[in-house]
C-alpha cells in the first residue's frame, strides 16, 4: 500500500522527532513515532478544548480543569521521549495521569455511566503493542485501580450508597478481555520477532556465506545498502558505496553497462553483466587505480514504503577467471606463432639447403661417370672443392641449429676461461677480410689499450664476433665500411660493430633476435641465410650476462653494441635483452654512423664461405 504524499511528510516529520537511538532500531523506532504522534494530538486536543470550555461555560470549572492539565501533560510526555530516547517511564506516567483523569471526570459526572471509561481498555491495549509486557501489567493496574476508587467513591458507589458491584464487574472485565488481547499481541510479537531474527540470520549467511557483495540500489543506480563483504570483496566499507560510491568505482568504460544493467533489471526483472571495478583504496591521487573483473547480477525487488529501493544486485570477483581466459588465448597466440615460425623456418632452411645438396649431388654425379668426368685435372679438383665448400656450408647449417637449440634449452656448453678478445677479433677480421675486399667493403678494427681480459668462452666470444662483422659486411653495399671497436667497459667489455649498409626500418627493430626472422623473408630475398646468427649471438650474450643494443634506420646504416661482465654469472640467463635505441647518430668515438643488416648469418656459413674464397 502506498502512502500518499502528505501523509509521508507526515511520517518524515515525525521520524525526525524520534531519538537516534530509536531511529536506527527498526522495532523501536516505530513504537517510538506512534508514542509521540498520539501524545502530541492528545495535547492540541487539550490546548483547542480550553477556549471551547471557555466560551460554553464562562469559566473552567474544577473536572474540566483536570482534564485539560492531564491532556496537555501527554504533550510533555511525547516531548521527554523525543528528548530521552526511553519509552518504558514516559508510557507508564501518561497512562497513569489519563487514568487519573478519566477517574476525575466519572467522580463529577455521571460515575459509571460515562462515556470516558471506555477509553481505560484503549489504554491497556495500546500499552501492550508499545510497550509489551510491564506496559501492560501499569496499564491494567491504573485503570482497575481506577475502576475501583470509582466504584467505592463514586457518585454511585458503595460510599453514596449505590450498587456498584454489577457495573464494576462489567468493566473489569472489559479491562481484563483488553488484558488478554494485549498478551495476543504480546505473543504475535515475539513470534514475529523470532521470525524475522531467524530470517535475518539466514539472509546473512546468505549474503556472507558465498563471498559476494550484495547491494540494494535506487532507480537512479545509487546505492542504498551494502552488504558486509564490501571489504573483503572491493576492500572498501559498505558505507562509503552507498549513493555514487560504487559508481564512482565502475571503471568508465563500463559506466553506461553498470546503469544499463540496473535500468534493465527493474525494467524486465532481471540482468547481467561484466564489469571492471577499482578496489583497494579510494583516492586515485594517492595510489595507482587497480580494476579486477566482476559479474553483477541484478534482480529487480517490489518496493514498500519503507523501503526505497528497487534493484538487488549480486556481485562476484571473476578475475580469476578472466586471467584463465586471458592464459588460453596467450597460449593459443603462442601456439599459432610457434606453428607459423615452424613453417617459416622449414621454408628458409629447405631453401638454404637446396643449393648446396643440388651442387653436391651434380658435381658427384659427374665425378662418378666415367663419361662426364673432366679430363683435365684442374676442373676436376674445382668440382671437388665445390662438393667440399657445399658440404662445409651444410655443416654450418646443422651445427648453427643445434647451437641455437642448446642455447633455448639452456644446455649449450660453456668453457670459461681468461680471453683476450683482441686477438680474437684480430682472427676474425683477418678471416673475414678477403669476403670483404671480394664486396668492396673496408673493416676497420680497433682496440683500446686498456682492454682487460674477461673470464668467457672464446668459441662463443669467437661466434659472437664472426656473426656481427659478417652481418655487416653482408648487408653494406660496394664502397661502404665496417668498423669494430673493442672498449673497457667497467670491469667489462664492450663490443661495437658498425656499418653503413642498407639500415632496418624501426617496425623490424623490435623482432631483430628472433629465430629465423629477416628484415625481408621470402625466397626472392637478395641476401642468404636462415636468420639464426643474431639469435644465436644474443643467445650467447646471455649465457654470459650481457645486454645488447642495437641502432639503425634505413640508408643510414646498423650498429650493434654487446656489453660483456668481466665474468659470466653462476645462473644462466637465456636470450640477453635487446634494447632499442631511441635515436640515430654518430657514435661518439668518430666510427661511422650505425648501419644495417637485417639479419646475423651462420659463424658455420660465414666460415665456409671465407675458406672457399681463400
Amino acid at each position: 500500500m502506498r502512502i500518499g504524499p502528505g501523509l509521508s511528510g507526515i511520517g518524515g516529520h515525525l521520524g525526525a522527532l524520534v531519538h537516534p537511538a530509536a531511529a536506527h532500531d527498526p522495532r523501536l523506532r516505530p513504537q517510538h513515532q506512534w508514542f509521540i504522534a498520539t501524545r502530541l494530538a492528545i495535547g492540541s486536543v487539550g490546548l483547542a478544548a480550553v477556549p471551547v470550555a471557555l466560551a460554553v461555560n464562562g469559566a473552567l470549572n474544577s473536572p474540566t480543569l483536570v482534564a485539560i492539565v492531564a491532556l496537555v501533560l501527554q504533550a510533555g510526555m511525547a516531548v521527554w521521549v523525543s528528548r530521552r530516547g526511553s519509552l518504558p517511564l514516559p508510557l507508564a506516567a501518561s497512562d497513569l495521569s489519563l487514568s487519573v483523569a478519566l477517574l476525575w471526570l466519572a467522580t463529577h459526572g455521571e460515575g459509571f455511566g460515562t462515556p470516558f471509561l471506555n477509553f481505560l481498555p484503549i489504554l491497556v491495549v495500546e500499552a501492550a503493542i508499545i510497550g509489551h509486557r510491564r506496559a501492560l501489567a501499569l496499564a491494567a493496574a491504573f485503570a482497575s485501580m481506577a475502576l475501583v476508587v470509582l466504584a467505592v467513591a463514586g457518585p454511585a458507589g458503595l460510599l453514596a450508597g449505590g450498587a456498584s458491584a454489577s457495573v464494576l464487574a462489567q468493566q473489569l472485565a472489559l479491562v481484563a478481555a483488553a488484558v488478554g488481547i494485549g498478551l495476543y499481541i504480546i505473543r504475535e510479537a515475539e513470534i514475529r520477532l523470532v521470525r524475522d531474527e531467524e530470517v535475518a540470520i539466514q539472509r546473512h549467511l546468505i549474503i556472507t556465506g558465498f563471498g559476494d557483495l550484495v547491494t540494494h540500489h535506487d532507480e537512479q543506480g545509487g546505492v542504498v545498502s551494502a552488504g558486509d563483504s564490501a571489504l573483503t570483496v572491493i576492500g572498501a566499507s559498505p558505507a562509503s558505496l552507498v549513493g555514487r560510491g560504487l559508481f564512482e568505482r565502475v571503471h568508465v568504460a563500463d559506466r553506461p553497462a553498470f546503469l544499463n544493467a540496473i535500468a534493465s533489471a527493474a525494467r524486465e526483472g532481471l540482468a547481467l553483466v561484466e564489469l571492471r571495478i577499482r578496489v583497494g583504496g579510494s583516492d586515485e591521487r594517492l595510489q595507482p587505480p587497480t580494476f579486477s573483473w566482476f559479474e553483477l547480477r541484478a534482480r529487480a525487488i517490489p518496493a514498500t514504503s519503507d523501503v526505497r529501493g528497487h534493484v538487488l544486485c549480486m556481485i562476484r570477483d571473476i578475475s580469476a577467471q578472466h586471467e584463465r581466459a586471458d592464459a588460453l588465448e596467450k597460449s593459443r597466440r603462442e601456439a599459432d606463432l610457434a606453428n607459423a615460425l615452424k613453417s617459416r623456418f622449414l621454408a628458409m632452411v629447405s631453401h638454404e639447403l637446396r643449393t648446396p645438396l643440388n651442387a653436391i649431388i651434380g658435381f658427384s654425379e659427374i665425378l662418378a661417370n666415367d663419361g662426364l668426368v673432366p679430363t683435365d685435372a684442374e676442373r676436376r679438383r674445382e668440382y671437388a672443392t665445390i662438393v667440399n665448400n657445399s658440404g662445409q656450408h651444410l655443416l654450418g647449417v646443422v651445427n648453427t641449429l643445434l647451437d641455437i637449440s642448446q642455447i633455448e634449452a639452456g644446455t649449450f656448453p660453456l668453457d670459461p676461461e681468461p680471453v683476450d678478445c683482441g686477438d680474437v677479433l684480430a682472427g676474425v677480421v683477418d678471416m673475414m677480410r678477403l669476403k670483404a675486399e671480394q664486396s668492396d667493403v673496408r673493416v676497420n678494427a680497433t682496440t683500446a689499450s686498456d682492454l682487460p681480459t674477461i673470464v668467457a668462452d672464446r668459441r662463443a666470444c669467437r661466434q659472437i664476433l664472426l656473426n656481427l662483422v659478417s652481418n655487416a659486411v653482408k648487408f653494406t653495399p660496394r664502397g661502404g665500411e665496417v668498423a669494430v671497436a673493442l672498449d673497457r667497459q667497467f670491469d667489462g667489455l664492450t663490443i661495437r660493430v658498425s656499418d653503413t649498409g642498407i639500415g632496418i626500418p624501426s617496425e623490424d627493430l623490435p623482432r631483430l633476435g628472433e629465430p629465423f626472422f629477416q628484415v625481408r623473408s621470402g625466397h626472392d630475398r637478395p641476401f642468404e641465410g636462415t636468420g639464426l646468427g643474431l639469435s644465436v649471438v644474443r643467445g650467447l650474450v646471455g649465457l654470459h650476462g650481457g645486454t645488447m643494443t642495437i641502432d639503425s634506420a634505413p640508408g643510414k646504416g646498423t650498429s650493434v653494441v654487446v656489453r660483456l661482465p668481466a665474468s659470466p654469472p653462476k645462473a644462466r640467463a637465456g636470450q640477453a635483452p635487446v634494447v632499442i635505441a631511441q635515436a640515430f647518430g654518430q657514435s661518439a668515438s668518430g666510427q661511422p654512423g650505425p648501419a644495417a643488416a637485417g639479419e646475423a648469418a651462420s659463424p658455420h656459413s660465414d666460415t665456409a664461405r671465407a675458406k672457399k674464397r681463400a
